[in-house]
């Protein structure tokens, strides 16, 4: 039987090595890394098992997802675009600010990525494609390159970046559905993916802390200024679901069952934006302001987990009526894969939020059947 303990600490080992020897130039290492331990917490099995292997398209995906707030103008001291880079400007967070600046209206409203991959799906289709071939081109074999020598550590591809480096053609080739000699798998070592799982809520902000601190560095700015506006959330942008969700909800809070017709209503992310952060509609409840505020970060007890399975099961096709309605992202399927990242390996004395009064111990059993 594999000793998850043990390997668990070796990939931690693996990772603060690329992180304090590898290559310090520019923030894509910080982006990868986090785009592997988010796909592996959202492919996670009813069993609680990761993905053997990620595609270099749904990397890219996920990186652009993450560069999404960074490219946008710093409201602060400084440049108006925040460097990532040590020498010349980043391409891939001048890919996506391109991208932005098309899909986002006048007047400074924001738009985030989830809604304008719904907005214009062939621009966002283009965006992946340049911005998977720059990962292919660069990072992705250099990331686990330390001290000069090149180890899979982490994950194992079959290309680098000298003498069995893909070309542009045979990639843009693979990116029409054409014969192609790429491969776009990359596949996890033995045990890192269990890792990467078990240590998301230690590794995703450490990991964005790294990321923070460099682009202090970058740009002579204090780190403690920057988290929020690098990793926090658009709040004020998931307006065009509120609506929605009251509608599919009947006017009632998620969480208390109050009436939400004469107070105020609050979107929240049911599985904690601070634990994964995911705008997709099937994260996303309506809820009043007391148990807005009450919740906050805390995982929800199995009642309320219950509710919300049961309404990504039952009412899948109202959820798709909502997105539709607002040109959203739904992701039943990669929340739910989040879900079970977070709520199965949960210890067994661990306290649950239920109510703005009380909060609960998990059942495993429970949970594991909640989310089958």
């Amino acid at each position: 039987m594999t000793d998850v303990r043990h390997d668990a600490m070796a990939v931690v080992e693996r990772i603060l090595q690329i992180l304090d020897e590898g290559s310090t130039t520019a923030t894509y290492k910080f982006a990868v890394l986090l785009a592997l331990l988010d796909l592996c917490v959202e492919s996670t099995a009813s069993d609680g098992q990761p993905p053997d292997a990620v595609t270099t398209r749904e990397l890219a995906s996920k990186v652009i997802e993450l560069y999404w707030r960074q490219a946008r103008p710093w409201t602060g001291d400084g440049p108006p675009l925040l460097r990532q880079n040590s020498s010349k400007g980043l391409e891939i967070v001048a890919r996506v600010q391109q991208f932005r600046s098309e899909v986002e209206p006048a007047g400074g409203v924001s738009v985030p990525a989830v809604r304008a991959r719904q907005l214009d799906p062939a621009g966002w289709r283009r965006l992946v494609d340049d911005i998977e071939w720059k990962l292919i081109e660069m990072p992705l074999p250099k990331l686990q390159r330390v001290r000069g020598q090149d180890a899979a550590s982490l994950y194992r591809i079959n290309w680098n970046d000298s003498d069995q480096a893909p070309t542009e053609r045979h990639v843009r080739a693979y990116q029409r559905n054409q014969v192609s000699p790429f491969d776009n798998q990359v596949r996890l070592m033995p045990g890192v993916g269990l890792a990467l799982v078990r240590l998301h809520a230690l590794l995703r902000p450490f990991i964005q802390q790294q990321w923070a601190a460099k682009v202090a560095s970058l740009n002579k700015l204090e780190a403690s200024r920057l988290p929020s506006f690098l990793f926090g959330s658009e709040r004020a942008s998931l307006e065009p679901v509120r609506a929605g969700l009251v509608d599919l909800q009947g006017g009632a809070c998620f969480y208390c069952g109050g009436s939400l017709r004469t107070g105020e209503v609050h979107v929240d992310h049911f599985l904690p934006w601070a634990r994964y952060p995911d705008d997709g509609l099937g994260n996303l409840v309506a809820a009043d302001k007391k148990c807005n505020e009450h919740k906050r970060d805390h995982l929800t007890d199995h009642d309320l987990l219950v509710r919300w399975r049961h309404r990504l099961k039952e009412a899948q096709p109202l959820l798709e009526e909502v997105a539709r309605a607002a040109d959203w992202d739904v992701g039943s399927r990669r929340v739910l894969g989040a879900a079970r990242a977070l709520y199965l390996p949960l210890p067994d004395d661990t306290r649950l939020w239920a109510s703005r009064q009380r909060w609960v111990t998990v059942d495993p059993a429970q949970v594991r059947v909640a989310l089958a």
